[in-house]
């Protein structure tokens, strides 16, 4: 379904894109953040690459969690469950 405008300066720029595509976009943003995250907090324990100790806790107990919660929700459990398996 593509979102009903009735004029272009209704959608910013005139961008219009169907809400699937949206979704995919959100999902595969949300995905690489959490490969970001973990490859940061990696690269902290086992590399010794410093990070900051607030952002440490955040990205362990706050960031990742929500992460693990909403990526399955947005429909991205069936690459959710791939990734996790490799």
């Amino acid at each position: 379904m593509i979102a009903k405008v009735t004029d272009k300066k209704d959608i910013p720029h005139g961008l219009r894109i169907p809400f699937e595509i949206a979704d995919g976009i959100a999902l595969a943003v949300l995905l690489e953040l959490h490969d970001d995250l973990v490859e940061d907090l990696r690269a902290h324990e086992e590399d010794r690459v410093w990070m900051h100790p607030d952002d440490v806790e955040a990205t362990k107990n706050r960031y990742l969690p929500a992460l693990r919660e909403i990526i399955p929700y947005l429909g991205g459990s069936d690459v959710w469950e791939t990734r996790n398996e490799s």
